[in-house]
């Protein structure tokens, strides 16, 4: 495909001018003292303050937050595979055994994908716990069904069968090329697609996919969707914006496609708006970088089938710092446009887990510094 082709994303284009809300980082003159977010109506600035301890600021209404005291525990919410106390930290009926919850054992009845120990996934013919399929056997419908190298049916690489990614092994997704004969699909490991390699499912406005080396995946007007190269900005980041259309990627690929991303209000004082990020951009292939680090690891094979992306899983098995900083860079390439030249305040109200993997508890703001000065131009 000759020229260059526009493709937007399926948002309406918002032509949105000067009406995203301004945020300053106030100490005095709140209404009362929980109060950590109020607009006051004489200046339309919204003054903020974080809450102390063990409290939250949570919206009363769209001109009012408060400080309301967080629960520190929120029970059933850790897979096979992550760390645990009691049987209450686990989902459904798993068990704390060792510090560690595990489910159900090897063709035990099951409802879900999350009832079952690691390597295995949760049948649908007789609802039963059975290994994943290893990368490169046929037959799964998700990713869900693959093991982790070893095989009863979890499906290994290269075997065929799945729907999901959770029928195979944890270090590989379903490559899907028929919705109407599973065996056609393929467990493969994730990113090892070599751009313009057919796959199943990916949208005109592009997707992320971990099955494609580049990580991105779009139809850009060929008979099905494929692998395709990850787009830039067409502007280094930040961006300023006044809708989506300003949001543009360099032209990508032998078909030269021009991406577009979303123009979003930035939580910062003087309510400018930055593009959000693209999957080639350098901010978000820090964020990518880890992602691949993580698949890369054995540690992903000690989770759950579900819970191979997943936090629990992966604060369980990785050192605390290098937690930290897959947090800090994956809330930073998915925030992008409302983090930067934010305040510290409003950082810690708005992304509490971001604020709290960043080294350091002041001064944050700064790396942005001297972005204001930037054009529309």
């Amino acid at each position: 495909m000759l020229g260059v082709k526009i493709l937007f994303i399926a948002l309406a284009c918002r032509t949105v001018f000067a009406l995203c809300p301004t945020y300053q980082c106030e100490t005095k003159g709140f209404p009362n003292q929980s109060t950590c977010l109020y607009l006051d109506n004489s200046t339309s600035i919204n003054y903020v303050r974080p809450c102390e301890g063990d409290y939250a600021c949570v919206s009363i209404s769209s001109t009012l937050s408060e400080c309301q005291y967080k629960s520190s525990y929120i029970p059933h919410t850790q897979v096979a595979g992550a760390s645990c106390l009691y049987n209450q930290d686990c989902v459904n009926s798993n068990t704390c055994i060792n510090d560690i919850c595990r489910g159900y054992s090897k063709y035990s009845n099951c409802t879900s994908h999350l009832d079952c120990d690691i390597g295995l996934y949760c049948y649908p013919g007789n609802k039963t716990c059975i290994p994943q399929l290893k990368k490169g056997q046929t037959g799964c419908t998700e990713d869900a069904h693959c093991v982790n190298e070893t095989c009863i049916p979890q499906l290994k690489k290269g075997q065929t069968g799945c729907t999901e990614d959770a029928h195979c092994v944890n270090d590989a997704g379903c490559q899907i090329l028929s919705t109407l004969n599973p065996q056609s699909n393929v467990c493969t490991e994730y990113f090892s697609l070599t751009d313009y390699t057919v796959l199943i499912g990916c949208s005109q406005s592009g997707d992320i996919n971990y099955l494609c080396k580049s990580g991105f995946c779009a139809n850009v007007g060929t008979a099905t969707s494929v692998c395709y190269p990850a787009p830039q900005s067409a502007k280094t980041p930040p961006v300023l914006c006044l809708k989506d259309s300003y949001c543009l990627s360099k032209p990508a690929g032998t078909s030269k496609v021009v991406f577009n991303t979303t123009c979003n209000c930035g939580l910062n004082d003087i309510s400018n708006m930055f593009c959000s990020l693209f999957p080639g951009d350098s901010v978000y292939n820090e964020y990518d970088s880890m992602v691949r680090d993580w698949i890369e690891s054995d540690d992903i094979l000690k989770c759950n089938t579900y819970g191979r992306f997943g936090a629990g899983c992966m604060k369980t098995h990785w050192s605390t710092s290098k937690f930290k900083e897959f947090t800090r860079k994956m809330y930073k390439a998915y925030n992008y446009s409302q983090i930067i030249t934010t305040d510290d305040c409003m950082i810690e109200i708005s992304f509490s887990e971001y604020y709290k993997a960043l080294e350091y508890s002041s001064g944050a703001g700064y790396i942005f510094a001297g972005l204001l000065g930037l054009s529309l131009a």
